[in-house]
């Protein structure tokens, strides 16, 4: 017959519903940018600035991907930083 594990004290419970409370705050804390920067980028342009500010967008738009590609030089400049990093790990 197995030995039943020992109930938790309360003040060991309580220590780890403020342990786990901290972090579910450090993970909402830290993926929070993240999740602003994604919803940002497919945002139009019109709702970027729009007061109060939405989390999600209310229409996705892929826009400022169409600015980015065919009005910057950025294929180039990220072709370039890919080699220079390739060639800094060997």
């Amino acid at each position: 017959m197995a030995a039943e594990p020992a109930p938790r004290r309360p003040l060991a419970r309580a220590a780890y519903a403020l342990y786990a409370a901290a972090v579910w705050a450090a993970i909402l804390v830290l993926v929070f940018p993240l999740l602003w920067m994604i919803g940002t980028a497919f945002k139009p342009a019109v709702e970027l600035l729009a007061i109060p500010p939405t989390l999600l967008p209310r229409a996705l738009t892929g826009e400022h991907f169409v600015k980015l590609l065919a009005g910057t030089p950025f294929l180039g400049y990220f072709r370039n930083s890919a080699v220079v990093a390739t060639l800094t790990t060997l």
